[in-house]
């Protein structure tokens, strides 16, 4: 098994792919002040409140909670 530690730095901002995302991880960066940035699987739940066009290859980005 593979295992990845990472040391959470406040501020930092961290990219995961759609087969890294852990909602409970997120949940705690989110918690203690830092961000990340997901490239979701297709049936994520989630609320848009806004969304901006991208550029090639982003399709869109959107903004908002997890349903």
């Amino acid at each position: 098994m593979f295992l990845i530690c990472l040391i959470p730095e406040p501020g930092a901002f961290y990219i995961m792919d759609r087969g890294h995302v852990d909602f409970e991880r997120l949940f705690s960066l989110y918690r203690t002040g830092r961000f990340f940035v997901i490239r979701a699987k297709s049936n994520t739940k989630y609320r848009r409140r806004y969304s901006h066009p991208g550029d090639d290859p982003v399709v869109f980005d959107a903004i908002g909670p997890l349903s």
